[in-house]
């Protein structure tokens, strides 16, 4: 046992190679002389020296930095850049998109169905491609308010009700654009804000 005692000269290959058997000392473990295989008995060695399975890597989403929610630019940014926080959410709670939340920003937050002119944007085709309404977070007050816009196709409804210019939103309020219906979940309100979080 004495060589256990020096680390710098033991190495895992000194136990011998997978397959083979090795003679139990006298006085050891087992004591009789007999054999035992060097894994031990217990399944393949964790150091046998083995290809690693490639495939299985390239297929695992952790070893694909590319297409992990760590590479999404809306959440690391490695240009070294500020990330907009999130002041807010919309949860769709009915319509194509059930269940699929949508970030809402500082300032204006438009909602629509074409992704390019619309942060928040929805596949139902009873939604204008144009932005049909936006949410304002606005700082100073830490309130969000709701307008519909010049684009607007078909009317917004909130709780239930048309409106007119611009309404302050209060949590979990219903918005409703064509077949789609949207709960307003706020994150910044006068208990919370980022900008008391600057250093």
């Amino acid at each position: 046992m004495a060589e256990w005692l020096n680390y710098d000269k033991t190495t895992f290959t000194d136990f011998g190679t997978m397959g083979e058997t090795v003679p139990v000392e006298e006085g050891g473990i087992g004591g009789d002389g007999s054999t035992m295989p060097v894994d031990g008995g217990m399944g393949a060695s964790p150091y046998a020296e083995t290809e690693p399975d490639t495939d299985a890597m390239s297929n695992d989403p952790w070893n694909n930095m590319q297409e992990t929610i760590f590479n999404d630019p809306e959440l690391v940014n490695g240009s070294g850049q500020s990330v907009r926080p999130a002041t807010g959410w919309l949860v769709c709670i009915e319509g194509p998109t059930k269940g699929v939340d949508y970030r809402l920003y500082s300032g204006y937050t438009y909602i629509g169905r074409d992704a390019a002119k619309n942060q928040v944007a929805i596949p139902d085709q009873h939604i204008s491609s144009e932005p049909s309404a936006r949410i304002l977070y606005d700082v100073p007050s830490r309130k969000f308010f709701i307008n519909e816009t010049n684009g607007a196709r078909n009317p917004v409804y909130l709780n239930g009700n048309l409106f007119d210019g611009r309404v302050e939103l209060k949590a979990y309020d219903m918005i409703k654009l064509g077949n789609t219906s949207l709960l307003f979940v706020p994150l910044c309100t006068e208990k919370f804000a980022w900008e008391d979080k600057e250093d």
